[in-house]
């Protein structure tokens, strides 16, 4: 979310070294459009100093299931609150993109907890794509 001009000074901050160690490392994380703007001619000073890139993957159906269940143990839930249908169709709806999963997932919670159910099936994420909207597209 920086700016181009932003992005075109922090090159300048990577060259200050002291004992022959630089004052300052830096850590860019972003959506893939990151990857995209550092492909720009301006910023060809800024993207040779970025040493290691990493790409992660969109998952796919097996890792949503083990994704989402790890967030939800990871939150105290001791047992499965999203059916097999219902992850399947998130798996689908996001792409396998953590973080539209992320967004989807608390819409679903949401939702089943609007309609007092105490299961996150289909029926439940299809309600919770339609409240998304365009933050998952």
């Amino acid at each position: 979310m920086l700016s181009i001009q932003v992005l075109e000074q922090l090159h300048i901050l990577g060259n200050f070294e002291k004992d022959s160690k630089p004052w300052l490392s830096f850590i860019l994380i972003g959506l893939p459009d990151l990857r995209e703007t550092l492909k720009r001619n301006v910023l060809v000073s800024l993207t040779a100093r970025v040493p290691v890139r990493i790409h992660i993957q969109p998952l796919d159906t097996e890792q949503v299931k083990l994704y989402i269940r790890h967030r939800m143990s990871t939150a105290g839930c001791r047992r499965d609150v999203f059916c097999d249908d219902a992850l399947l169709l998130m798996s689908k709806a996001t792409g396998g993109i953590m973080r539209r999963l992320d967004v989807l997932g608390d819409q679903c919670l949401i939702t089943a907890l609007k309609t007092k159910s105490n299961i996150v099936d289909a029926t439940v994420v299809q309600k919770a794509i339609q409240a998304c909207g365009e933050v998952i597209q």
